[in-house]
């Protein structure tokens, strides 16, 4: 059998291994976004539920959700370019696929922050509802189906409903207004514009340099150089030595580089961090070859052990690190400090392990059967949530909002409920055929 690139010195098998505790752990953290978007909005609520303050020195599990999706869409990465290259699709069809996917992401952070400035004069909430629902018809994907009458009509009705709802976000578009009477702004590219462009560099590192654990947490670590740079002042010092001078107009470029990027992108270097860092994470799930403790123990450790090995080492450097940076900008989310990024790196990194040894190892595969259609179609549990709003405020229903009023436990119980509905639906939709995929 051959063998794609070593890594580590070990050779990657050509299919990858399905680690179904990836997608416990995908549909985990959504549902924890589900719970997190949701609970704020009930008063009195634990601090442990709401993000900290940007002046705060702190983190809490609001804090933790976002940067843990982040790390779990590096892990995806390397296993997305495996099963491509399995399916014979070419580099530019990759490409191709993971440009459009950026723009989605792009496009859906975009009108998800103008959504929170919408004053076009519509009913409540009626926008903003369509907008979403528009989203989920335009990315909804196609099924396989067979190549008969009634599996050509379906596949047309799907293709309809993708259409329409392109169609609606058009219009949707030129319609909106702000409350200073303005369309649609970029203020910032949003928690999804910023996951789209995370994932754009992340995989352009990893095409560069193939799946590399050492250049992904050597790109990581740059990412979070890059932190420190902003904060300084980014190449402020070179001018200064002039043994430095020779290459002055290669400073002057990369200056003039990262001031386009900053006002394009919103450079947030220490976020990338994190993709690329659990894209190295992902490199270890590639491999059914990966070198068992069988190999060099008298005792014989089971397999998936040297992965698990892997794993706490990146768990433990991540914490070290994290505790010898905390006295430079402390640990906040708001301003994706460098401990925060290392700190989420070590937790997402051992809820993973903890998953991975009680279901790929254990066989303890419950969790997996419940939670494998919110992992698989994360988009749409997290879209769910915001539509269920929406819908009851467009109809005017405002028990819900009361019911977080009566005390902070009753509010967290609701989120709860809400969590659990949003995973009951994303099921049922998903059995009926409905997913949401970029």
């Amino acid at each position: 059998m051959s063998s794609s690139p070593r890594v580590d010195n070990q050779p990657i098998a050509t299919t990858p291994e399905r680690i179904l505790s990836v997608d416990v752990l995908r549909a985990l953290i959504i549902l924890l976004m589900v719970f997190v978007n949701d609970v704020w909005t009930a008063p009195g609520v634990p601090d442990a539920f709401l993000h900290a303050e940007k002046s705060q020195d702190a983190m809490t599990l609001a804090d933790w959700v976002y940067p843990a999706f982040l790390f779990i869409v590096g892990v995806s990465i390397p296993l997305a370019f495996q099963a491509s290259a399995q399916r014979g699709i070419s580099f530019g069809q990759q490409w191709l696929h993971i440009a459009i996917r950026t723009v989605s992401l792009l496009v859906m952070g975009l009108f998800m922050v103008n959504m929170t400035h919408e004053a076009t004069g519509w009913p409540e909430s009626l926008w903003s509802l369509l907008f979403l629902l528009a989203f989920v018809a335009t990315w909804v994907s196609v099924p396989r189906v067979d190549d008969d009458d009634a599996g050509q009509k379906k596949k047309r009705i799907y293709w309809a409903v993708k259409i329409c709802g392109a169609l609606a976000l058009v219009v949707l578009a030129l319609c909106y207004r702000d409350a200073t009477g303005q369309g649609l702004q970029h203020r910032w590219w949003g928690i999804l514009g910023q996951i789209g462009w995370a994932y754009f560099f992340s995989c352009l590192i990893y095409q560069c340099f193939g799946p590399r654990r050492e250049w992904l947490l050597a790109g990581a670590a740059v990412c979070m150089a890059s932190y420190y740079g902003d904060q300084v002042g980014l190449f402020s010092k070179v001018a200064d030595k002039p043994w430095l001078e020779p290459i002055s107009p290669l400073v002057e470029s990369a200056q003039w580089l990262s001031a386009q990027i900053h006002a394009f992108v919103v450079w947030h270097g220490s976020l990338y961090a994190l993709t690329m860092a659990g894209a190295a994470l992902g490199t270890t799930m590639l491999s059914t070859t990966m070198p068992t403790e069988t190999a060099t123990s008298p005792v014989g450790l089971p397999p998936g052990l040297p992965r698990l090995r892997w794993a706490a080492s990146l768990c433990f450097f991540a914490a070290m690190a994290a505790l010898a940076l905390d006295g430079t900008f402390g640990i906040n989310k708001i301003r994706s400090t460098p401990s925060w990024v290392l700190w989420s790196m070590a937790f997402t990194t051992a809820t993973w392990m903890l998953l991975y040894a009680s279901i790929d190892l254990a066989g303890w595969v419950a969790p997996a059967r419940w939670l494998q259609p919110v992992g698989a179609n994360p988009l749409l549990a997290y879209f769910l949530q915001p539509i269920l709003i929406h819908v009851m405020e467009v109809v005017r229903f405002e028990g819900y909002q009361r019911l977080g009023e009566i005390s902070p436990a009753m509010g967290v119980l609701r989120s709860t409920l809400m969590v659990a509905t949003v995973a009951a639906l994303t099921g049922l939709l998903a059995r009926n055929g409905v997913r949401v995929r970029l």
